[in-house]
């Protein structure tokens, strides 16, 4: 996989989700961990509340994520969502003088 990091633009949706009486999130936390040698260091990333996509500068590999929602204090509240998804390393492509691409 190319070393290169690419600027990954994720959609984010919501769902509905109930918390126990008196719980609220305030916060949500979104945890990317890469599979390749030298690319397990996980990678957290803040999502706004009302966020509907988030960019987060990844290398090209594939991940493990979570999601978490937090309270006020921080606590994970709620159920972790988890699941796997595959960044593709970007195309340059170099033509010889002359030559075009269409």
């Amino acid at each position: 996989m190319s070393a290169t990091i690419v600027q990954e633009v994720i959609s984010v949706a919501y769902t509905e989700q109930s918390f126990p009486a008196g719980q609220a999130a305030v916060a949500c936390s979104a945890v990317f961990t890469g599979t390749a040698t030298g690319n397990t260091t996980p990678v957290t990333v803040s999502i706004p509340l009302a966020a509907t996509s988030i960019t987060v500068p990844l290398t090209p590999d594939t991940y493990s994520w979570t999601l978490t929602n937090l309270d006020a204090s921080g606590n994970t509240i709620g159920t972790v969502a988890t699941g796997t998804g595959v960044v593709n390393a970007p195309v340059t492509l170099s033509l010889a003088s002359g030559l075009t691409f269409s």
